[in-house]
């Protein structure tokens, strides 16, 4: 797909905007093109929350697949998330670039605590919505989803606070301190 193909599906999506998915997922679902924060609203007893959407824009810009920190708010508020879902691409020669083409989901807690999440990612070619695994959220630290498909729509919901108990929390801790990843 060129740039300008990439442009117009860009400019679709974002006429659609944010849709209602399944009452029961309590989410959204969001098209490829934006940049949101959203904030959590009170956890439940279960750790589960619904959120709100605070802010919303169009975002059309194509990003470096591995270089992309600059996309999030300097000032993005305590007790946020944010995330862009956008167009990625990497490489050297104009040939790379177009081969690399693919959706980027990152996404930036603020929130003091781990948290989890579920997603759903739809891709173009068909309109049904597909489990996606995503990473825990660590505050303050920015996470990257990618497919192995261009996708264009992307639904959260689910959204949990993180309980670990002591002897795990000395694990992650140690691996941390070691530069381990987990």
């Amino acid at each position: 797909m060129n740039k300008r193909g990439l442009h117009v599906l860009l400019f679709l999506q974002c006429i659609f905007f944010i849709q209602h998915i399944n009452a029961q997922e309590q989410g959204f679902v969001f098209p490829i093109g934006c940049r949101v924060v959203i904030q959590l609203d009170t956890l439940s007893q279960a750790g589960t929350s619904d959120y709100q959407v605070i802010y919303y824009e169009d975002f059309s810009e194509i990003v470096d697949t591995y270089d992309n920190i600059n996309h999030f708010f300097i000032d993005q508020p305590k007790n946020t998330i944010q995330f862009v879902f956008t167009v990625a691409t990497h490489g050297k020669t104009r040939s790379e670039v177009e081969k690399n083409y693919r959706s980027i989901f990152l996404v930036r807690s603020r929130y003091p605590y781990e948290l989890s999440y579920s997603a759903a990612v739809s891709a173009h070619v068909s309109e049904e919505f597909a489990p996606a695994k995503v990473q825990t959220l660590i505050p303050n630290v920015k996470n990257t989803e990618l497919w192995q498909y261009f996708t264009d729509s992307i639904a959260i919901y689910d959204f949990g606070k993180v309980l670990r108990n002591d002897m795990e929390q000395k694990k992650i801790r140690i691996n941390q301190s070691n530069g381990n990843s987990f």
